[in-house]
C-alpha cells in the first residue's frame, strides 16, 4: 500500500467534498495509517496570537528548577478550583514561531513527568481578538460558523480522547442553541458595535465560548473552552491551528452566509449526547471552507475521526488508538 503523502499532495488544495467515492475511500484508509507529527510552523498570519491554559492533575515528585525558565518567561502556575489535586499552567501571549512551539513542546514534556490527565481537566485556548478586526459582521459569521458545526468542533476537541471529559457541561457547556434563539429573535444588526455584540450573546465563563477577557488590556481574547485537556504537544498545536483557521475564514471573503444557512437547515441534532458521532461529510464540508492546503484537512481529519471510533462514555475518558508520532 502506498503512502498518504504519495496519494495526496499536502500543498495543494483538493476538494474532499468532491473526491470521487473510491478515491476517498482509499484516502480514509490511508489516514487510518498516518501519524501527526509536530510542526515549526501553522502559517498563521503575523498578527495571529493565542495563549493557553494548560489543565492537570498532579501525581508525583518535585520540578521546580525544571519549570523555572517558563515562570521567568510568563508562564504562570496557579491551583484551579476545578480541579482535585492539580494545577493550571497559563502561557503568555503566543505566536506561530519556532520559539512558541518549541515552549509548550518542552513544557508539556516537563509535566507529563508529574501530571496527568483526567476528567476534570480541560485545554482552554485564547485567541487574540485583533483577528477579526473589530468588524460586528465578522462577529455574527463566526457566531453562525459555530452554530452550524459544534458537533464537529467538541468531536475534533475531545483530542486524544474518545469521550469529552464529565464536567463539560459544568464548565465548557455548549452553546449552539443559545446561539440559535438569539439569532431568532433577529435583534442583532451587522453593524452593531462590538460591546452590543458581547452583551447581546451573554456567553459566560461555564460555557464553550467566553468572551470575558475581551477589552481588557492584559488579554482581549476569545476564550475557548471546549478542548479537553491534554499533555501532547502535537494536540495543542492541532487545536490552536483549526480554531485560528476557523476564526480567520470568518472575515474571508470566501465566506457563504446563504450556504452556512443551509447548513444550519440540514442538522439533525445540537445535543452534546450526538457530538461524539461521526459526521464525514460535515466535517469534510467544514475542513474545505477552512483550510487552504491538504495538509491542515488531513490533520484536521485524523484528530476528527480517530480511526472511526466511538465512545459515549460519560463517566472516564477514554483514549483513542494512537495517532501522532511519539
Amino acid at each position: 500500500m502506498e503512502k498518504l503523502t504519495d496519494f495526496i499532495n499536502f500543498n495543494n488544495n483538493d476538494s474532499l467534498c468532491k473526491m470521487p467515492k473510491n478515491d476517498l475511500i482509499y484516502l480514509l484508509l490511508l489516514l487510518n495509517n498516518y501519524y501527526l507529527e509536530y510542526r515549526d510552523n501553522l502559517g498563521l498570519l503575523e498578527e495571529s496570537t493565542f495563549g493557553i491554559e494548560i489543565e492537570a492533575e498532579y501525581t508525583r515528585g518535585t520540578f521546580y528548577n525544571q519549570i523555572k525558565e517558563f515562570l521567568e518567561k510568563g508562564w504562570i502556575q496557579k491551583n484551579d478550583d476545578s480541579l482535585d489535586d492539580g494545577d493550571e499552567y497559563t502561557s503568555p501571549i503566543l505566536t506561530d514561531s519556532i520559539e512558541s512551539w518549541q515552549d509548550i513542546k518542552k513544557i508539556c514534556g516537563i509535566l507529563d513527568k508529574h501530571y496527568e490527565i483526567k476528567d476534570s481537566c480541560g485545554g482552554h485556548i485564547h485567541i487574540g481578538t485583533n483577528i477579526l478586526e473589530n468588524k460586528s459582521e465578522n462577529w455574527f459569521h463566526f457566531f453562525k460558523l459555530w452554530e452550524a458545526y459544534e458537533n464537529i468542533i467538541f468531536r475534533f476537541s475531545c483530542g486524544e480522547f474518545l469521550n469529552h471529559r464529565q464536567d463539560i457541561i459544568k464548565y465548557a457547556k455548549p452553546i449552539a442553541n443559545k446561539l440559535h434563539n438569539k439569532f431568532k429573535l433577529n435583534e442583532f444588526k451587522k453593524n452593531s458595535s462590538i460591546d452590543d455584540v458581547i452583551e447581546y450573546f451573554e456567553l459566560k465563563k461555564q460555557e464553550a465560548l467566553t468572551f470575558k477577557n475581551i477589552k481588557k488590556e492584559y488579554a482581549n481574547t476569545i476564550e475557548i473552552r471546549c478542548p479537553n485537556g491534554t499533555l501532547e504537544p502535537i494536540i495543542w498545536q492541532n487545536n490552536i491551528n483549526f480554531f485560528t483557521k476557523f476564526i480567520l475564514f470568518c472575515k474571508s471573503n470566501q465566506y457563504d452566509e446563504d450556504f452556512i444557512q443551509k447548513r444550519l437547515g440540514k442538522n439533525n441534532s445540537n445535543q452534546i449526547k450526538s457530538y461524539s458521532y461521526i459526521n464525514l461529510n460535515q466535517a469534510m464540508e467544514l475542513a474545505d471552507m477552512i483550510f487552504y492546503n491538504n495538509l491542515d484537512k488531513i490533520y484536521f481529519l485524523r484528530q476528527y475521526l480517530k480511526s472511526f471510533e466511538i465512545n459515549n462514555n460519560e463517566i472516564n475518558l477514554e483514549k483513542a488508538k494512537l495517532f501522532i508520532k511519539k
